[in-house]
């Protein structure tokens, strides 16, 4: 499995849940943004202090020890997700499953500044997950795409549709209401 967004609040949890809960992901690649493996080991450690347990925290270093988590400095935001063509071409062939969670979450920024990170970088994953042989794609969305519209009334529920939605505030909102109304259109 590829693995985007392991350095956020969501990423780690679910990084540790893999490794937890299943033998299904025998090696799990975490693209990180960064421009080295040690810089990429960093932030993961740094995420983990800061939001895990330190058992947990302890089970992710073991497992990028054992190879079980293989770091990829990277950027979704990027052509070929900032790897080599060599390193991306092998890994579009190995990679069953890819799970989406990169993003850059600034609730003042304005859309120009996060649109590389969050709609440009999903594409480039959905380029990612289709090139060579079809691999799963899971991704994360947030309910900023209903709460931050003005479709923001009642109950909302996961089967709702962002059909007919006439205003999207906030940059952050905005980047990924396009982002999943682009994967939408790619079913």
């Amino acid at each position: 499995a590829l693995l985007t967004g392991a350095t956020g609040f969501l990423g780690s949890r679910l990084l540790v849940e893999l490794l937890n809960s299943t033998d299904s992901y025998k090696t799990i690649y975490a693209l990180v943004r960064a421009a080295s493996e040690e810089e990429a080991s960093e932030r993961i450690s740094m995420t983990a202090l800061k939001y895990l347990p330190f058992e947990a925290k302890q089970r992710i270093l073991k497992a990028i020890q054992e190879k079980r988590i293989i770091l990829l400095p990277g950027d979704v935001s990027q052509d070929k997700l900032g790897l080599s063509a060599a390193v991306y071409e092998r890994l579009s062939t190995e990679i069953d499953q890819v799970l989406h969670l990169a993003a850059t979450v600034n609730m003042i920024l304005p859309f120009e500044k996060l649109k590389a990170a969050n709609f440009d970088g999903t594409l480039n994953i959905a380029e990612f997950a289709f090139n060579s042989k079809f691999k799963s794609l899971h991704y994360a969305s947030t309910l900023s795409v209903f709460v931050s519209t003005d479709k923001n009334h009642g109950v909302l529920k996961e089967s709702d549709r962002l059909d007919d939605t006439k205003e999207i505030y906030g940059g952050y909102a905005q980047t990924k209401w396009l982002a999943e109304k682009a994967l939408l259109e790619l079913q």
